[in-house]
């Protein structure tokens, strides 16, 4: 909720492609993934954090935690 009340879910979505460092708004681009980053790890608690940190995009961080923990049981 935190994430699409911002309407930052196109980056967990894969809607966002990765900015290079040559495209036209990088910065901007780049310190909003680290934002939707932050916002996924910090509510983890310290231990699985820690091993989702190296993952550089929203989108794999996303996928990641869906993958060791959805059973598919809802839709989010």
């Amino acid at each position: 909720m935190h994430i699409v009340g911002r309407e930052k879910h196109s980056y967990i979505r894969g809607k966002i492609e990765p900015p290079t460092k040559s495209d036209d708004g990088f910065e901007k681009l780049y310190a909003e993934n680290l934002k939707v980053n932050r916002w996924l790890l910090m509510s983890r608690n310290p231990e699985i954090m820690k091993r989702y940190l190296r993952l550089p995009t929203a989108r794999q961080i996303w996928s990641a935690l869906a993958k060791a923990f959805h059973d598919g049981s809802d839709e989010l």
